[in-house]
């Protein structure tokens, strides 16, 4: 599973309370390989700007990815 198919996967689960350092640690490395895929797309297409996009207000989208972490943590799917 690439990191795109795993970002749908985990944003298309339900959100958690208080996600845990497991669930923030892959929140983390899911968020960091994105960047990486936005860079990569803003070379291929010169200035589209989505690693712009990625970059704004990081801690906010990593605890929100990492809420839905929690939730399939909690249910054993991760």
């Amino acid at each position: 599973m690439d990191a795109t198919d795993e970002f749908e996967r985990v944003l298309s689960s339900p959100r958690a309370d208080n996600p845990g350092e497991e669930a923030r640690g892959l929140a983390a490395k899911l968020y960091s390989q994105m960047l990486i895929l936005a860079r990569r797309k803003d070379d291929e297409e010169n200035g589209t700007y989505f690693q712009d996009m990625f970059m704004r207000n990081i801690p906010h989208r990593i605890n929100l990815i990492a809420e839905h972490y929690q939730a399939l943590i909690n249910s054993g799917d991760v």
